[in-house]
């Protein structure tokens, strides 16, 4: 990473820019998640050619992307030969602005450029301080403890004057200067709907056209976001395979390997559960300890449904497939979650007998491509049998051999499945990591776009 970013910040010195928040030490050392870079908007096409470029010569060739308020997000990845991956966040935006409304001209920020003892162009320490707090009031959030020390510890200087007046809202000015003129000022939050109103009436009488084509921008991003960020991963495979274990281990790396917080990844278990099990709605009262025991450790215990029984529950699932998507996994993807399935429908097809049901295999498969929403990428965790029974004993050999039968099979037939061999889950957990990163990212284009 050090390398990398120490000849990208070596081959932009000819770019206006400005990198903001904790980069005192770049580029040898970043103590953030992310290198947040403003840069002149009339430079921003040859800036991300040049950016490209560098994580080209370094082997980060795949890319993360997603934009938000205005910021364009990328998070690149290199995959080394042992299987290990390497990833760096930078995020570029222009001028400062959220919500489709411009806050401050890239010229009111660049003004307060400064280098730091590498060279590296920073944002000096008030302008940092001012635009950090403009930011989380014009969020409608209040200023959080480990911010609120420069307006404690010291005298703002009048230069930074200018920096507030060019802010766009009235109200957003007044809650600075209210910060750096009072001995004890209020860090709580402010109407988030009047700075934006505020804002969006001051852009238009600037810059009619611009301000729409911002809005519409803003609206179309957001309106798809929902779409270009779905990622739904599953993990299949018999019990004992292994699935819990890679799953727990794959989000322990989400903030070193995917540059995001553990709660990015959001697991469902077989199905989104919008609607109870069938068996529920005929029961009376709560289960018995033996039924939540063989429900449990005994999932091959029930009695088999007969035909129409099994076309009832299967169409009831394939309902909670259905309407749970839209109501419960669907919501996630608009703040680029990725949603993580402990088995899923692929479970009808291959062990029956875990729902007590008894359906033609070709009843189920076509429930699955008329009904079921498709996932991204479905791993099946592969293991010796006899090792998947000394983990849990709760299926006998014999089914855990026909359940690795069919989930074979699956592999060949549908191409979302790549197979993970569990015989070391170290080595099992990488290449699963690995398969998520190839699976949510795209080639890093070799053009600016």
């Amino acid at each position: 990473e050090t390398k990398c970013l120490t000849d990208f910040f070596f081959s932009i010195a000819d770019f206006r820019y400005e990198v903001l928040r904790n980069a005192a030490e770049l580029p040898l050392e970043n103590s953030s998640n992310d290198v947040d870079i403003a840069i002149a908007p009339q430079e921003l096409r040859r800036f991300r050619t040049r950016l490209f470029q560098v994580m080209h010569d370094h082997g980060f060739v795949r890319m993360e992307y997603s934009r938000f308020h205005g910021i364009e997000c990328r998070t690149f990845y290199r995959l080394d030969d042992d299987g290990s991956i390497s990833s760096l966040k930078i995020d570029l935006f222009g001028h400062f602005e959220g919500g489709g409304v411009k806050y401050l001209d890239f010229e009111d920020i660049y003004r307060y450029c400064e280098c730091n003892t590498h060279g590296v162009h920073v944002l000096s320490y008030w302008a940092e301080a001012l635009l950090t707090a403009a930011k989380m009031f014009a969020a409608g959030g209040s200023l959080s403890p480990k911010y609120q020390k420069p307006f404690l510890s010291g005298k703002c200087p009048e230069a930074y004057y200018a920096l507030i007046n060019g802010i766009a809202s009235v109200r957003l000015r007044k809650k600075l200067f209210g910060l750096i003129g009072d001995e004890e000022p209020d860090f709580g939050g402010i109407s988030r709907a009047g700075v934006v109103i505020g804002c969006l009436f001051r852009n238009f009488f600037r810059n009619p056209f611009a301000t729409i084509a911002r809005i519409s921008a803003h609206l179309y991003y957001e309106s798809t976001r929902g779409i270009v960020c779905r990622k739904i991963i599953c993990f299949v495979g018999p019990d004992g395979c292994g699935k819990s274990s890679i799953i727990s281990g794959v989000t322990d790396l989400a903030r070193e390997t995917f540059r995001s917080p553990t709660k990015r990844f959001v697991l469902f278990h077989h199905r989104p559960h919008l609607l109870c099990n069938l068996g529920m709605l005929f029961r009376r009262g709560k289960m018995t300890e033996q039924e939540v025991n063989d429900e449990t450790f005994n999932p091959h215990g029930g009695k088999t449904s007969g035909f129409v029984v099994s076309i009832v529950k299967l169409c009831w699932y394939c309902m909670d497939y259905r309407l749970g998507y839209w109501l419960k996994v669907a919501p996630l993807f608009r703040r680029a979650n990725i949603v993580l399935f402990d088995r899923y429908f692929f479970d009808f097809l291959a062990d029956q007998r875990r729902s007590a049901m008894n359906l033609p295999n070709w009843i189920v498969t076509a429930a699955y491509w008329l009904c079921i929403p498709k996932p991204d990428r479905v791993f099946f965790i592969t293991v010796d049998p006899d090792d998947a029974l000394r983990r849990k004993q709760e299926i006998s050999r014999e089914s855990i051999v026909g359940i690795n039968s069919a989930y074979s099979k699956m592999a060949e037939s549908f191409r979302c499945f790549r197979i993970i061999e569990n015989r070391d889950l170290k080595t099992a957990i990488r290449e699963t990591a690995a398969g998520i990163m190839l699976t949510i990212t795209k080639p890093v284009p070799d053009d600016g776009r």
